[in-house]
């Protein structure tokens, strides 16, 4: 269904929750990235409303309310980001808006210069498990950029439910589209030098046993959901195909039908004709007229002069 028009003087605001993130992430197939922004609640606000405005409770005329009104946060527990454009055309967080920046107006929120703390990264974190082939969101973490993905590892098993011991792989989620793009992290390099920052997805996954051969890292599954997918996508297209050339045969089959019924209705009267026309030739008698000699004589004198 489409979405209603868009009011004058409105801006579009979408917000992506954590909640949407863990509800996507592994389900019907979706594996990549964090969020489909075709899916996520849209909110429909007037050019003249304040970012603020837009969080507190009811003070306006919102068709979607507010956005404690539509997710029950209390404006306190509210932390705004923005989203940006990747280079690789992926989504992904990009910094939080500052209170200066919820001063403005939907209309003009980067209006102001933004200073960015670059100590601080808040990465996304998937689990992987070989044995089950399953990835699924367990939420975000913020890093030190200076600090080490081994800092971290004590924190990702207790997500994890693992024992305090476990090995485990991390890997960074960058691309899927051509091909997928993931490549493992170096525990003891700084998230820094490993250039991980805001809105990156970490993988981390445990150790495989030795031999394991199906989907041993996130990576080999990931790459068989995308060569999956390339597999859906051409046999859509295939499916696709098919249904347009059934509807041309089906379209030339209804021609040719609606064509043959033409000519039997056409033999139809023909041999209707035909039929006619001999009944016709056998109701014809020919009619003799016998005259005498005299009365031809009579007949010619008739005529004379």
């Amino acid at each position: 269904m489409p979405p209603p028009p868009l009011p004058p003087h409105h801006r579009i605001i979408k917000v992506a929750r954590d909640e949407d993130f863990r509800s996507r992430i592994g389900n019907d197939g979706r594996y990549f990235d964090l969020v489909d922004f075709s899916t996520i609640d849209v909110f429909y606000v007037p050019d003249s409303l304040t970012i603020y405005e837009f969080k507190i409770p009811y003070r306006f005329n919102l068709s979607q309310g507010t956005l404690m009104e539509k997710f029950g946060t209390p404006v306190q527990c509210q932390r705004l980001w923005w989203w940006a454009r990747r280079q690789n055309k992926t989504y992904r967080i990009d910094r939080p808006l500052t209170t200066e920046e919820e001063k403005l107006s939907v209309l003009h929120p980067h209006s102001q210069p933004t200073e960015i703390n670059e100590d601080d990264a808040l990465v996304f974190l998937k689990l992987f498990d070989p044995e089950k082939a399953q990835l699924r969101y367990v939420g975000s973490l913020y890093v030190k950029v200076s600090s080490r993905p081994s800092d971290i590892l004590p924190k990702l098993r207790s997500l994890a439910g693992f024992c305090a011991s476990e090995p485990i792989e991390l890997y960074e989620e960058v691309d899927f589209d051509p091909s997928v793009m993931c490549e493992a992290i170096d525990i003891d390099l700084t998230f820094s030098a490993s250039g991980i920052m805001t809105g990156d997805i970490i993988c981390y996954q445990k150790s495989p046993p030795q031999n394991w051969r199906i989907y041993s890292s996130v990576v080999s599954f990931l790459r068989h959901v995308c060569d999956h997918k390339e597999e859906e996508w051409k046999r859509h297209i295939l499916e696709e195909e098919i249904v347009v050339l059934k509807r041309q045969a089906d379209t030339d089959r209804l021609q040719k039908d609606e064509s043959m019924t033409v000519c039997d209705q056409l033999k139809h009267e023909r041999d209707n004709v035909v039929r006619q026309m001999n009944e016709l030739c056998d109701q014809s008698t020919p009619v003799i007229l016998n005259f005498s000699r005299k009365d031809l004589e009579q007949a010619i004198e008739h005529f004379s002069w």
